[in-house]
């Protein structure tokens, strides 16, 4: 990441990859100037914190890969990424995910979040798209409020959790779900 700072690459990158680095514990600040960028790779390092310049890309990046790291929370900042269509976060130490994050993912299709320590995720109502979620491994003791329909939702996974039970009429938002796992 350091040797992007004074490239005018950053002008033209599509893709950063910058995974299985344990020494990488931030994403520079600089990945601002990157406003093309469509993919973010950045898996199995040490970071963190989620950089909120990754919103200088909100018109282009349509998928984040920042699954086992240290990252402790989602700046709200990042709801401003809306062409986000995929988004990993898997193995980290997310206790929450807020509502105003995920009301601007509305072209989301994949959430995995599992396998982090969240007592809490935000009402999904702002993600119609939502093709397959992953919650399993977490501490939630209620499941994300739906609100509105899911017409593409197929896959929903929120095994391993202290859920007691979902609400009635829960999965009836989600008519094209296929696989569900508690």
């Amino acid at each position: 990441m350091k040797a992007l700072d004074d490239s005018k690459l950053v002008d033209y990158l599509v893709e950063v990859d910058c995974s299985e680095n344990p020494e990488l514990e931030t994403l520079s600040p600089k990945i601002e100037a990157c406003k093309a960028l469509q993919k973010l790779f950045a898996q199995s390092c040490c970071i963190t914190a989620i950089p909120t310049q990754l919103c200088a890309a909100k018109d282009t990046l349509k998928l984040i890969d920042l699954s086992n790291n240290k990252i402790t929370e989602v700046p709200v900042e990042l709801g401003a990424l809306g062409a986000l269509e995929d988004i990993n976060l898997s193995k980290n130490a997310l206790t929450a995910l807020p509502d105003e994050v995920l009301a601007g993912w509305s072209k989301i299709e994949f959430l995995n979040l599992s396998d982090n320590k969240l007592t809490r995720v935000g009402s999904l109502a702002g993600c119609p798209k939502l093709y397959e979620i992953l919650l399993n491994g977490n501490q939630l003791e209620s499941l994300p409020a739906l609100e509105t329909p899911h017409p593409e939702l197929e896959k929903y996974n929120a095994a391993d959790n202290p859920v007691k039970e979902a609400p009635e009429g829960y999965m009836e938002l989600c008519e094209a779900l296929k696989t569900i796992t508690f």
